[in-house]
């Protein structure tokens, strides 16, 4: 597979991807990002459960929110995305997001949390992925995180990375399919020295509300949901 300006010529002709001659804010894109190293990782297998690698996040959070900010890249008209590509588009945009944490996780807590947020979503690699930036002010200071979603055509399965401001790593987390009405995606990650499963759902019953939950699996094979969130589109938004 040959990649130039951030595009594979092993796509067909019409799927977002392909290389071109033209320039791309692909090109662009992907060095800000840091996923030169998350390729290799993009193409597990479906039944493969996605470690919890790390990965050092290589330039400041918010200048690199900062910069993808300035060049979305949405899908071309008209658009020739297969439809499983498409079923993250109605995250696109911002929201208002209200949170609710678990207190102590992996303990029978059933002490929460509520905070706010805002989420602001766009499109990159021509609709293939997308990258949202999450501010918040939690437990007395501000709280800031990226997430960036890739799509596989070969698999039909999107991966999901995250980073914050706290931990200061990229790192992969969980990968599955979208369907119509929602997606359930698992991963793995570490939690007081331990591996522990770790599955994210996500849920849109409206246009205008979206709902988001991250679960860890206890011991005895249960999952124990430990953070929520509820998407409504801002007045006037």
């Amino acid at each position: 597979m040959r990649v130039e300006d951030g595009r594979r010529d092993d796509l067909p002709a019409d799927v977002p991807g392909r290389a071109t001659s033209r320039g791309s804010p692909v090109s662009r894109v992907i060095p800000l990002l840091c996923l030169v190293p998350l390729i290799s990782v993009c193409s597990e297998s479906p039944g493969h459960r996605m470690g919890a690698a790390e990965v050092p996040l290589a330039m400041p959070l918010a200048g690199l929110a900062d910069a993808v900010d300035s060049f979305p890249s949405p899908p071309r008209t008209p658009d020739p995305r297969p439809v499983a590509a498409r079923r993250f588009d109605f995250l696109w945009g911002s929201w208002t997001v209200r949170n609710r944490t678990l207190v102590d996780r992996l303990a029978d807590s059933q002490e929460w949390r509520e905070w706010d947020a805002t989420l602001d979503v766009i499109p990159i690699l021509g609709g293939m992925g997308s990258v949202d930036r999450f501010r918040a002010e939690r437990d007395g200071a501000s709280y800031e995180g990226v997430t960036v979603r890739l799509f596989d055509p070969t698999t039909e399965r999107w991966s999901m990375y995250w980073m914050d401001d706290r931990g200061l790593r990229l790192t992969p987390q969980v990968g599955g399919p979208m369907e119509d009405w929602g997606g359930e995606f698992h991963g793995a990650e570490e939690f007081r020295g331990d591996t522990v499963a770790l599955r994210f759902r996500w849920t849109h019953p409206t246009a205008g509300t979206a709902r988001w939950e991250q679960a860890y699996q206890r011991a005895d094979g249960t999952w124990e949901v430990n953070w929520t969130m509820e998407f409504t589109r801002p007045r006037g938004g």
